[in-house]
């Protein structure tokens, strides 16, 4: 079949090696490997030097990719690697270790990629990887996962990346302070094209207040961060900003046992249809007023004995949101 243009071998995790046959697909544009159990990428993959589109999204058991494979692909314009186990790694021919920067140098050879979605376990990874203008420019999902030794994370590393759409960060269990050290940077600059954010399991993390510079976040998770007292320090943030989640339309706090402050004053949620907490026994106030939501047609999902001790802004609001409050499943 060299005329095939479409492949989606999509979800068979039996599938741990291609078959030899799929290098004659010369003519092939769009290969769909995620969720496979393959664990390497023949190095005559790059002949298929007509793909446009190349997803190994979600294949844990992916250890190598050849250098220079990726680059071949000259025509590509979308490349997904998100959850691929050697996503922020290439290597040669088994010997030879590439490292983070061959894979990033492959990235930048892309003279037409402009979507990437990726995964990065390393802080020396994600500097490598953000000195290169086509990483900053094509990373649309963004996955910063096991970065074991790094205490601090500087966001002003992700400042060029006007098109990131998701951002993970996800067992930093070292990570303490994530915050931005370029005053440059600023939600009209960096981070407005941020719409998901899922903080998981890094459990030194004190506090999330640069998020104050994402404005257009609909969906935010923060799950078993066990040291997080406040979500944004208002003395941190450096003034008040009422356009803060503005546009947020779901809210999961779980497993947060330290967490009392989401943020200090009520703040307007125009588009706000969700709100979950699960195990923050500390959170007693919502950063809600009677003025919160539009309609206030939103649902607040908690255990009744979290309910029972919240305390509102005003009667009015308590009135507003007690008919919002459903129990957990």
């Amino acid at each position: 079949m060299p005329s095939l243009k479409v492949l989606d071998l999509s979800g068979n995790r039996e599938i741990t090696e291609l078959p030899s046959g799929i290098l004659k697909l010369v003519s092939l544009q769009y290969l769909n490997l995620s969720w496979t159990g393959i664990r390497q990428v023949p190095v005559q993959l790059k002949n298929l030097v007509k793909l446009k589109c190349l997803n190994l999204e979600h294949t844990y058991e992916l250890r190598t990719i050849p250098m220079q494979v990726i680059s071949n692909f000259s025509s590509l314009t979308v490349l997904r690697m998100a959850h691929c186990a050697s996503s922020d790694r290439a290597v040669g021919d088994g010997v030879q270790t590439g490292g983070p920067g061959s894979l990033a140098r492959d990235l930048h050879c892309l003279e037409h990629l402009n979507l990437l979605t990726i995964t990065i376990r390393s802080l020396y990874s994600l500097q490598t990887f953000a000195s290169f203008s086509k990483f900053q420019a094509a990373t649309r999902e963004l996955s910063l996962q096991q970065f074991q030794h790094a205490r601090s994370l500087d966001m002003s590393l992700l400042g060029g990346m006007n098109g990131l759409d998701e951002l993970e960060i996800i067992d930093c269990i070292n990570l303490k302070d994530v915050g931005i050290s370029n005053s440059s940077i600023t939600s009209e600059t960096s981070f407005h094209s941020l719409r998901r954010v899922s903080i998981v399991n890094c459990s030194a993390l004190e506090d999330l207040t640069w998020l104050a510079l994402a404005p257009n976040i609909r969906f935010l998770k923060i799950s078993r961060c066990s040291k997080m007292e406040e979500i944004i320090r208002q003395e941190k943030s450096g003034q008040r900003n009422l356009k803060m989640f503005e546009k947020l339309e779901c809210l999961q706090l779980v497993s947060l046992p330290n967490l009392k402050v989401i943020y200090p004053d009520a703040l307007p949620f125009p588009y706000l249809k969700e709100i979950l907490v699960d195990d923050c026994p500390n959170l007693r106030k919502l950063p809600l007023n009677s003025n919160s939501t539009k309609e206030h047609r939103i649902v607040i999902q908690g255990w009744e004995d979290w309910w029972r001790r919240l305390e509102w802004e005003d009667e009015a609001a308590q009135h507003t949101f007690l008919p919002s409050l459903k129990g957990c499943l």
